[in-house]
């Protein structure tokens, strides 16, 4: 692949118009894809978190763009026209995209100085607790019948995984977070028990994106 520069222009679906603009702004890419990438046929699911490309902010050039998120590849695609796509070379820039539509922030992250690779997804950011997922997906090959009482297996892409991810404090190390209550609750010393007692309570599950919210919600402000 060839690290270029190119100068962008959007062209927005109808269903967003107000997207239609010139943007002023060049971008480190990783590679132009020239057609639409479609590299995966007759295979079943997506490697994609969104098939469609969404309105999305992009920092630090906080301009508008459509994009996508491919969780196989973990890559951020942007759409310059129908049928043009480039890949945000993550290696050479750091970039945070922003989704309109379902809020979500896909970022670069550093661990104690040490870029991480890819994109995270930005749950909870404080001063106290920071917590990031990580979603993947994969590919798996088809198969062909063996024999006549087997059938043929068509290629697919699995569904999401989640893995989670905390920062205890600012520029502190980030490490997988346990989604085992005890193992958790750990994590925090002093407010080990504290913290014991109000997930066991609260039937918390720690693999939830809306437990993990709310048992960091707690802890934030207690």
């Amino acid at each position: 692949m060839i690290a270029a520069i190119f100068p962008l222009s959007i062209i927005a679906q109808d269903r967003v118009p107000e997207v239609v603009r010139t943007v002023n702004v060049n971008l480190q890419v990783q590679e132009n894809r020239g057609e639409v990438y479609n590299t995966y046929v007759d295979v079943e699911g997506s490697p994609y978190m969104n098939d469609d490309f969404m309105p999305a902010m992009l920092y630090p050039d906080e301009k508008l763009y459509l994009a996508r998120y491919n969780a196989k590849d973990d890559e951020i695609e942007v759409q310059l026209a129908e049928d043009k796509i480039l890949v945000l070379d993550n290696a050479r820039r750091d970039y945070k995209m922003v989704f309109r539509d379902n809020d979500l922030t896909y970022t670069t992250i550093y661990n104690q100085g040490e870029k991480m690779p890819g994109y995270y997804v930005e749950l909870v950011t404080t001063d106290k607790i920071s917590v990031y997922k990580k979603q993947t997906k994969r590919f798996v090959e088809g198969r062909e019948a063996t024999d006549n009482f087997s059938k043929d297996k068509n290629a697919y892409f699995t569904q999401a995984s989640e893995i989670f991810f905390i920062r205890l404090i600012e520029d502190g190390p980030i490490v997988e977070m346990p989604t085992k209550r005890r193992k958790f609750s750990k994590l925090f010393d002093s407010k080990e028990d504290e913290i014991d007692d109000y997930i066991k309570d609260n039937d918390i599950d720690l693999e939830e994106e809306s437990g993990i919210k709310k048992v960091v919600g707690f802890i934030v402000t207690n």
